[in-house]
């Protein structure tokens, strides 16, 4: 197994799980780069609807990244990027940037 699927798996995890994830946000097409050390994942938001996590193994935190991507026009705009973010703040970032919730 690889070291990015193994954090991005955690990064799943620290997220609440797939199943959380696909249960309160409706979250599906999840991938990962192992060249650039990134989970990302689609969900049902009104403004921001993928996020893309980046994981910085020199400091161990995370980047994050939230696009509207319009499934009509098929444009991309990324609408916010916040850096240096703990483990345990994930999913309150997440929850205030996007006005959805895990929890």
């Amino acid at each position: 197994m690889s070291d990015m699927l193994i954090i991005s798996e955690r990064i799943i995890d620290l997220l609440g799980g797939y199943e959380k994830l696909k249960r309160k946000v409706n979250a599906d097409q999840f991938s990962y780069s192992e060249k650039n050390h990134y989970l990302s994942f689609k969900f049902s938001g009104r403004d921001i609807n993928y996020c893309l996590i980046q994981y910085d193994y020199l400091q161990d935190l995370y980047n994050l990244t939230f696009i509207f991507s319009n499934p009509e026009t098929y444009n991309i705009e990324k609408r916010e990027e916040i850096n240096s973010v703990c483990a345990s703040e994930l999913i309150s970032i997440f929850e205030s940037t996007t006005g959805l919730y895990l929890n």
